[in-house]
Formats: C-alpha cells, structure tokens, sequence
C-alpha cells in the first residue's frame, strides 16, 4: 500500500507532495472500493497501489475531475493485475505435476450473489460487466461512465442498453430462476429488467 505521507518522493516539490497527499486521502477509499469489487482483497491492494503509483507519475497532467480520472487509471490497473494473474495460473498449469487450483473468481462476483445470477452475469463479456458495474455499483451516470470508460456518452447508453439486454436473455436462460426473486435478491439484478441506469453522480460538470 502507498503512504503519501512521511517521506517525499524523488524530485517532488512540496506543493506536488501536498496535491497527492490531498488526492489519496480524498480518493483512496472509493479506488480501493473499485478495485475490491473486481479483484481478491490480496490483489485488490496491488491494483490501488498501481494505480496511485501512476497517479503520482502523472500528477501534472490531472484533469479538474481527479475522482473519473483515478477510476478511469484504477480500471487499468485492474486489466493489469488480471493478465499478470492469469499468466501467472498459465504458467503453474504447464509447471505442475498435480492439479493446481484455478484462479479466484473475481470477489464482486462471489460475493452475495446466487447461482443462477452469477451464471448469467459471468456469461457476459468483460466490457458488458464493466459497463453494468459502473453504473450499478459505482453509481455513475452515462457521462461519467464515458469519462471511466473513454468514449462517448451515447456509445456508453448504446452499451449499457445491449449489456442489459443481453443480461435479460442470459437469465432467461437460466433453470428455476424467475425475474421478481432476483430483483428482489441483489440491487445489482434489478439492472437486467430496467433501462434507466441507477446514477448518484451528476450528469454534467
């Protein structure tokens, strides 16, 4: 974990020490929220510290909307973690004499939800979980969620549309499983059966 505070990085002006301690006691909190949404608590860390490390190397090109700008470099270190864990898994399936076990489901995923549910939202790619998550459980509004994502509002409603749409036909699919149970099981399933993205942020700046 990254400790802004106590020693000074290389080559840092005071004022550039005070602008990252501010930041990671602002952010740090909703980052490692992010980040333990998608990844083991044990590899969460890695991903905030990764992403605060970058946030440091960049500071000077923050842009006013520091908290988009720390989730949109906190996904990256998510992507990051996952291929070096994969790679990692791929590497002790060749190497092993004896069956290794897999690597951990993302803890979001394992976390309070069902069978059913977890089988119809893990039948759906990456981009369409993202674009659900953010804007379930990181409350975000399209705006922000194309400022996340780096892309445009509309591309992200069109995504956000086809994402639900698909969610809907994959719990469809599902045996013994009815829409009002998992509506009324998780906040994250009553997204499949509505377009109308659950937001706490504003839509415009």
């Amino acid at each position: 974990m990254i400790e802004p505070t106590g020693h000074r990085l290389p080559n840092a002006s005071a004022s550039d020490d005070q602008r990252f301690t501010e930041l990671f006691r602002a952010y740090h909190p909703q980052v490692l929220a992010y980040c333990r949404r998608r990844l083991p608590h044990d590899l969460a860390d890695d991903a905030v510290a990764e992403t605060f490390t970058t946030a440091w190397r960049t500071l000077a090109r923050a842009p006013a909307d520091q908290r988009l700008w720390l989730l949109g470099l906190a996904r990256g270190s998510v992507a990051n973690v996952r291929r070096r864990r994969d790679r990692f898994a791929r590497l002790g399936d060749r190497l092993a004499t004896l069956d290794q076990p897999r690597p951990a489901r993302d803890h979001a995923e394992t976390t309070g939800w069902q069978g059913p549910f977890l089988t119809a939202f893990g039948s759906l790619s990456e981009d369409d979980q993202e674009v659900l998550r953010l804007t379930t459980w990181e409350g975000l509004g399209p705006a922000d969620t194309a400022a996340v994502l780096g892309c445009s509002t509309t591309a992200v409603k069109v995504r956000l549309h086809r994402a639900r749409q698909r969610l809907r036909k994959a719990l469809g699919q599902a045996e013994a499983v009815t829409a009002p149970p998992l509506a009324r099981s998780s906040s994250t399933a009553r997204l499949a059966f509505t377009d109308v993205p659950a937001s706490r942020s504003k839509e415009s700046r």
